[in-house]
């Protein structure tokens, strides 16, 4: 759920977009075949892929209530 809330701000930010949906294909990719070693390293790439993402969504919403 806060997956896709992300990126549905993402998407509407148009920031990080092509990032995030890379990261969490490759994760659904390892988890759909069974690979917990890769799944566990796309999932930690996943993850600092949204912290990217969420500062600057956090950052360009405070600055547009400056």
């Amino acid at each position: 759920m806060l997956t896709s809330t992300l990126l549905q701000s993402t998407f509407a930010q148009n920031t990080q977009a092509p990032e995030l949906l890379t990261s969490y294909y490759s994760l659904k990719d390892a988890l759909v075949s069974g690979d917990s070693e890769t799944a566990n390293k796309k999932a930690a790439e996943l993850n600092k892929a949204i912290e990217v993402a969420d500062s600057k969504i956090i950052g360009s919403k405070e600055k547009q209530n400056c």
